[in-house]
């Protein structure tokens, strides 16, 4: 009796010994693939991503992963690169394992490795790398990923004056107006809010104030007008004098902005300018 069970208890054995090496021998290769890019950090000087990679595991048993290698290029050439070595992720059987890489790209290197792209708003990348796995048999195998991309190169919005012109005048004072331009060099919408202002001319301040919020769609370039009523008793008569005289003038427009962009994580600094333009009567 004792032997039966023996013979039978080996022979289970001996069946899933064949069952398990059958398995074995019929080992596939995990797949890996990115399954998005998220911006984690935005300023002027890089880029954070965040890399979700996704690895299935075909077999019916568990497998580990290794190291983890993701090259990030433009124009073929490599800007930025993350290693992680014995990541030790788990593939459960048959199923699918996520996990997420940091990668930092800075633009300074962006801008030595590719020439041109500095004038640029975005550029489009590649990502290429491998995640190693330790397969029965097969022993150490790298499965191989890939991505293309398009990333933005955020950049502070534009103010220029675009005209100053002294409109009708009397005894009492004269009417300005002074036109900016305004804009927004980046793929992405930007808005404007809070900008103060302080307008001079011959070096003599004429009127300060604030702009309702500036919205402006990517790429766009908006006109906005200031008007100003110039009181001579508080200007004076010599600058009454310089304004309807025949002499150019220097009238200058200084001031300051909130930036709201349509980019997650990126909080730029107020943007502040200072233009000036001659006069036109």
């Amino acid at each position: 009796m004792n032997y039966s069970r023996a013979f039978i208890l080996l022979s289970v054995i001996f069946l899933a010994s064949c069952s398990t090496l059958k398995q074995m021998a019929n080992v596939q290769k995990p797949t890996a693939n990115v399954s998005g890019v998220a911006l984690t950090g935005v300023t002027l000087d890089s880029l954070t991503l965040a890399v979700d990679l996704d690895v299935a595991n075909p077999n019916p048993f568990a497998i580990n992963t290794g190291a983890f290698n993701l090259d990030l290029a433009v124009d073929s050439k490599s800007i930025a690169s993350v290693d992680k070595d014995n990541a030790g992720v788990e593939l459960p059987a048959k199923g699918t394992a996520k996990t997420t890489l940091p990668l930092t790209l800075r633009f300074v290197d962006l801008y030595e490795a590719v020439a041109g792209l500095k004038d640029e708003n975005e550029f489009a990348y590649a990502l290429a790398g491998s995640v190693s796995v330790a397969l029965p048999i097969l022993g150490e195998q790298e499965v191989p990923l890939s991505f293309n991309g398009s990333l933005p190169i955020p950049k502070i919005p534009k103010i220029s004056l675009k005209s100053a012109e002294l409109g009708s005048s009397s005894w009492r004072g004269a009417e300005m107006a002074v036109v900016l331009d305004v804009t927004n060099p980046n793929v992405f919408g930007i808005n404007l809010n809070e900008l103060a202002y302080q307008i001079n001319a011959a070096g003599t301040s004429v009127g300060g104030g604030s702009l309702d919020a500036i919205n402006l769609e990517r790429g766009q370039q908006q006109e906005v007008t200031i008007p100003i009523k110039l009181s001579f008793s508080e200007i004076g008569m010599s600058l009454y004098k310089i304004l309807t005289g025949s002499a150019p003038v220097e009238v200058g427009v200084s001031g300051s902005a909130d930036i709201n962009p349509d980019l997650p994580l990126w909080k730029p600094d107020p943007l502040s300018f200072d233009v000036s333009k001659s006069l036109t009567r």
